[in-house]
């Protein structure tokens, strides 16, 4: 497998397909214009006041002063408007606690409804990344990727389901000694001698069933087979394969990490936009300003990202099918 290609299929499909975005975002779960026209008279008034310059700092000066003013109010006010920001949350707090159960009962629908919709985004986005990168003209919309996404529910579900289960095994048989200590059923120097040996085993039997679950589900989607068939199939495909699923690995991980270093110039402009609405609106100019920029760079962000991510894992689960087919 090669690792430029795979980047560049995974590219070529993230960045050609916006609709798969959509999908992408619920696998992964989950002051300038004011500036420019102050920047703009001022301008005009030096132009005027060419012949006089001593009036054109006199301006200046004025206007400098007059920022500092405002911005030492909204200073001033800054514990103020904490005092009421406390205030507020104290009334929420009593709100919820009022209504404790209808809280929790809509948190759980709100909790199942989104676990629902990421189930069908993976499946979704897995059949849609495997026909657009088989023919990048074939039609894919959001409810055909829908249609797609439910009629592999079930099995996206039951992989899910099992590679869960074997994960928490692994971390109970992990942890069982220092919980056995802590209960003083067994000696701490025991607990340490028994348990760091099986963390150090476990860890490469975690990665070896991460790899089996992402190839799992691509298997459970794109060959229609079932649960436990679909991850026997997978760990097939990593017999005397397994460097090509730490490659996928690594490539997904490297992508991740490089998205952060893009976001941190991105986070600039919002965190210098927040501070005009502050200044300009106090905390309510601050909070409309983050979200109204922040809100969607985030949710294109995390669909790009989750695209991404779910590209890299199903040309790779390709490569590999194809790597053992020729073997």
């Amino acid at each position: 497998m090669r690792v430029s290609s795979l980047i560049g299929d995974s590219l070529n499909v993230t960045l050609r397909h916006p609709r798969l975005w959509v999908f992408g975002l619920f696998a992964a779960a989950g002051g300038a214009s004011v500036s420019g026209e102050s920047g703009g008279e001022g301008a005009e008034a030096a132009a005027h006041s060419a012949a006089d310059a001593g009036a054109a700092s006199e301006l200046a000066g004025v206007a400098s002063d007059v920022a500092a003013s405002e911005t030492v109010e909204s200073l001033q006010q800054l514990p103020a408007a904490l005092e009421g920001f406390a205030s507020s949350a104290a009334q929420l707090g009593e709100l919820f606690a009022a209504n404790l159960p209808f809280v929790i009962a809509g948190a759980a629908v709100l909790g199942l409804g989104m676990l629902a919709l990421h189930i069908v985004a993976e499946g979704a986005l897995i059949e849609g990344v495997s026909r657009k990168h088989r023919d990048p003209a074939a039609p894919f919309t959001i409810r055909g990727g829908l249609r797609l996404g439910l009629s592999h529910f079930g099995a996206v579900l039951g992989v899910k389901a099992l590679a869960l289960l074997l994960g928490l095994l692994l971390a109970s048989a992990v942890g069982a000694p220092f919980a056995l200590a802590g209960a003083g059923l067994l000696p701490l120097g025991a607990a340490i001698a028994i348990g760091l040996p099986m963390a150090l085993v476990a860890v490469p039997i975690g990665i070896s069933l991460y790899l089996i679950y992402s190839l799992g589900l691509r298997v459970a989607v794109l060959e229609n087979r079932r649960v436990v068939d679909s991850l026997r199939r997978a760990r097939r495909l990593l017999h005397g394969r397994l460097l090509d699923g730490l490659k996928i690995l690594l490539t997904v991980g490297v992508g991740g990490f490089l998205s952060k270093i893009i976001a941190a110039p991105v986070a600039i402009p919002v965190l210098m936009a927040t501070g005009i609405g502050f200044l300009v609106g106090g905390w309510v100019g601050a909070v409309a300003a983050l979200v109204t920029l922040a809100a969607p760079l985030a949710l294109v962000g995390a669909g790009l990202l989750g695209c991404w991510t779910s590209s890299v894992w199903t040309l790779g689960y390709h490569a590999t099918a194809q790597n053992g087919a020729r073997a």
